[in-house]
């Protein structure tokens, strides 16, 4: 009996110490470090991981040259927490996040793992999946046709190109330890803002973009023809899985294994027009002026997976800000007033206090504009309708000394001066010594992304 119960005994102790030491190695967990440094395919049987969701963008109709910095920039794109306290209205979530098709995948692949073997999965997963190695988010130009190809380089009227390609990475690479222990801890997070990554100015999930100006100034049929054959995209790229190069190393080509016509991520499309004053100005008064379309007129999304328009939300472009150099903000200008009658008012004026208070919305306005245009760069005076880049902005330093025409109300038929010496127009480059013209005023428009309207 006393032998029974020690083999008993042994058996029992053995078959403890196995379930003791039944660790992720044990259910062939390999190390993800290694598995990271192969180029075999790894978990492409499930989804992309990753989602990014922009609900911020602005819009600069100045032909910037050089690089885009705070002040300097044609598009700007972000994702940005709301205000509990003055939210914008109908402002949606913006944020990476882990994609909901991934999450709903992994967990039925591996429903066998408890909590803790899971997350180590995931962990691994996300670290060494072949769909997000060496893989960076990027905000780029794209060919509309070739959407996997290399950003395009920027070109003059006349087709030449540079070395200058069209895009800036976001963030750090996905493969980042610290963006995966985030993951990892908080799968269903809208993250906007990253404080562990080292370099500063890239914590914010936000980036900054110029695109062509073509030669001294930015002819806009031309300027609006390369835009309807090109995307503005928000894409998920190799950093390393291609030959082209630029100067500064590797230049990013969007991932997806399926097609050239896809990648993971999102593509924008636009729709131009003149700005708001401008157009009922001269639409109301049968004027025959062409002035330049320099706002935002209409905004769709697409996921660039499938190529479908998102069809269950928009972008509310609504805010057009003209922008005036900070010598010229005092000025005095024509404008329409309430009643469609032409007034002279300063070009830009600082916002007062009573000003921001006197509209309801003006301060949920200004709170998502700042997080866009800093306090230290711009004034903004939403009343008036204007910016004022503090200093830096090259907007209009083309011009030499020629004055922009701020006004936004004309007095005749646009195609000659009068005798008086006020001048009827504007045009859309430079001085033009054909009219005696000056340059028309660039703008800023502000667009953010709600659920459509039924």
């Amino acid at each position: 009996m006393f032998k029974k119960l020690l083999i008993l005994s042994f058996f029992s102790t053995l078959l403890l110490f196995s379930f003791q030491n039944c660790g992720p190695s044990s259910l062939q967990t390999e190390n993800a470090d290694s598995l990271a440094l192969s180029n075999k395919p790894l978990y492409t049987d499930i989804p992309f991981p990753y989602k990014a969701t922009m609900n911020q963008m602005l819009y600069s109709s100045c032909p910037i040259r050089g690089t885009a910095g705070s002040s300097d920039f044609t598009f700007k794109i972000g994702a940005y927490n709301n205000d509990a306290d003055l939210p914008l209205p109908g402002l949606l979530k913006g944020g990476l996040q882990l994609n909901k098709d991934f999450l709903t995948a992994f967990e039925k692949k591996y429903s066998y793992l408890n909590e803790e073997y899971k997350n180590s999965k995931l962990r691994e997963v996300l670290k060494t999946s072949s769909l997000t190695r060496d893989t960076q988010l990027h905000f780029s130009v794209r060919n509309s046709s070739q959407s996997r190809t290399i950003p395009v380089f920027r070109a003059d009227q006349s087709g030449n190109s540079n070395n200058d390609v069209q895009f800036s990475s976001m963030l750090s690479p996905l493969s980042d330890e610290f963006l995966i222990d985030n993951f990892v801890k908080k799968p269903l997070a809208f993250e906007t803002y990253f404080s562990q990554i080292k370099n500063s100015e890239q914590r914010q999930l936000e980036s900054t973009m110029l695109v062509p100006n073509s030669g001294d100034q930015l002819d806009h049929p031309f300027y609006i023809d390369y835009m309807e054959n090109n995307l503005i995209s928000l894409s998920f790229s190799d950093t390393k899985g291609n030959d082209a190069q630029q100067n500064d190393g590797p230049i990013p080509i969007a991932s997806n294994p399926q097609s050239d016509d896809y990648f993971y991520g999102k593509a924008f499309k636009f729709t131009f027009q003149k700005p708001l004053q401008i157009l009922n100005n001269i639409t109301s008064r049968n004027i025959k002026f062409n002035y330049p379309e320099r706002v935002i007129d209409g905004m769709v999304e697409m996921n660039m997976e499938n190529r479908q328009i998102d069809k269950d939300t928009e972008w509310n472009c609504n805010v057009q800000l003209m922008i005036v150099r900070p010598e010229e903000r005092d000025s005095m200008i024509y404008k329409l007033n309430n009643l469609n009658q032409p007034i002279q008012t300063p070009a830009c004026p600082k916002m007062s206090v009573a000003s921001l208070n006197s509209n309801p919305n003006y301060k949920s306005y200004m709170l998502a504009l700042r997080k866009m245009l800093p306090v230290d760069d711009f004034d903004i005076n939403l009343e008036y309708g204007c910016v004022v880049p503090k200093y830096g902005n090259s907007c209009y330093s083309g011009n030499g000394a020629a004055t922009p025409v701020y006004s936004q109300y004309f007095f005749d038929v646009i195609e000659t001066a009068d005798t008086t010496g006020k001048r009827l127009g504007c045009s859309a480059g430079l001085n033009d010594s054909k009219t005696g013209f000056l340059p028309c005023a660039h703008y800023m428009t502000f667009c953010f992304k709600t659920l459509k309207s039924k």
